[in-house]
């Protein structure tokens, strides 16, 4: 029984790593109860990397700003203040910045449809009467989200109109690794915003434009809330006009943002794995013959799975070169598996292919 329990859990391990893309889909939505706590990290030598299908983002070695955590939680916008602002509001987020000031913001969440309503902080607000739609769900490798949203600030020392447009897509699958967890089906968005704030409370025709462009890169795992691993580039530009003069134009350093998502709750969906070991091929790959050489970097039990996540192979005693004979397997995609002495999965899986 205890075998069999173990070949059912790579079975849906392998299931879980979707050898089809994944669909980001309703699971990565908040609701009210949600505590999302989130790690900033230092920037320096972080790339986003490449687009595209069965990608390995390497984020392992990011390291933490220790002590800049935060935790956002997830509220019902009626025990909030201000809620009377926000009367489509179903969920709202409640964050307190480290001198102790305490931030809403609102959202309209219908399940399949995620939109920013607008927040408040103190004495200032913000009220979009043409909401940010932030998700649309379910949302396949390779399509699109374009929106526009427009609002007002009610600021203590001034008023601006507030105007966007971004465009939410999803570029890219595959393997993210992360400090001390890897995922093996993730999903990435790519989102392009252009945000403008028109202050006009200056007199004497004098105002001023506050443009942000900003790339956000998020990469997502099904069954997990909110981004896992997200990185920021935003650039603002600042534009001013007095009447009889040319417009003044300042354009700040781009400010980046790395952040990840501290002690994610999974629904099994996705099966995070330990990564402390590593698995390579010394022979070559494809293989006509079916002969492979696999090395682990410690002594492990291998496992050889086909394309269904079947096992057809374990070599049961530990070892860390492990020569394989496919040469009676029919001609395909095979995985291979490293296990501890406890039996747990210890590496990211290796795809051996046989022509």
């Amino acid at each position: 029984m205890q075998k069999l329990l173990f070949y059912l859990l790579l079975l849906l391990l392998f299931h879980g790593m979707g050898l089809a893309q994944p669909v980001l889909d309703a699971s990565s939505l908040n609701t009210i109860g949600d505590q999302i706590h989130r790690q900033p990290c230092q920037w320096q030598d972080v790339s986003e990397g490449a687009a595209g299908a069965g990608q390995t983002w390497n984020f392992s070695a990011v390291k933490p700003k220790i002590g800049h955590d935060y935790t956002i939680f997830y509220v019902d916008p009626a025990e909030t203040p201000n809620s009377n602002l926000f009367p489509f509001a179903n969920l709202a987020t409640r964050y307190t910045d480290a001198g102790g000031t305490v931030s809403y913001a609102y959202f309209n969440q219908t399940g399949a449809e995620y939109w920013y309503l607008g927040a408040t902080v103190e004495e200032n607000s913000e009220v979009l009467s043409a909401p940010n739609l932030l998700a649309r769900v379910p949302m396949v490798y390779g399509q699109n989200l374009a929106s526009s949203y427009e609002g007002e600030q009610d600021l203590v020392s001034y008023q601006a109109a507030i105007y966007g447009n971004k465009n939410m897509l999803y570029d890219g699958y595959g393997v993210l690794m992360l400090p001390g967890i890897t995922y093996n089906n993730a999903i990435r968005t790519k989102t392009t915003e252009t945000r403008t704030d028109s202050i006009t409370s200056f007199s004497g025709g004098v105002y001023t434009l506050n443009r942000t462009n900003s790339i956000t890169y998020g990469w997502f795992v099904q069954g997990i809330k909110s981004a896992v691993f997200e990185i920021r580039y935003s650039t603002l530009t600042t534009i001013t006009q007095i009447p009889g003069f040319p417009p003044q134009q300042t354009v700040h350093p781009t400010e980046k943002v790395v952040t990840l998502q501290l002690n994610p709750a999974t629904s099994g969906t996705d099966f995070p794995v330990q990564f402390s070991t590593a698995l390579r091929l010394s022979s070559a790959n494809p293989s006509a013959s079916g002969q492979w050489l696999v090395e682990a970097t410690q002594d492990v039990t291998l496992v050889v799975c086909d394309a269904w996540g079947r096992p057809i192979f374990t070599q049961s005693e530990s070892s860390n070169q492990f020569p394989l004979d496919g040469s009676q397997w029919p001609a395909g995609t095979y995985w291979v598996v490293a296990l501890n002495e406890k039996r747990q999965l210890v590496s990211s899986p290796l795809a051996i292919v046989k022509m």
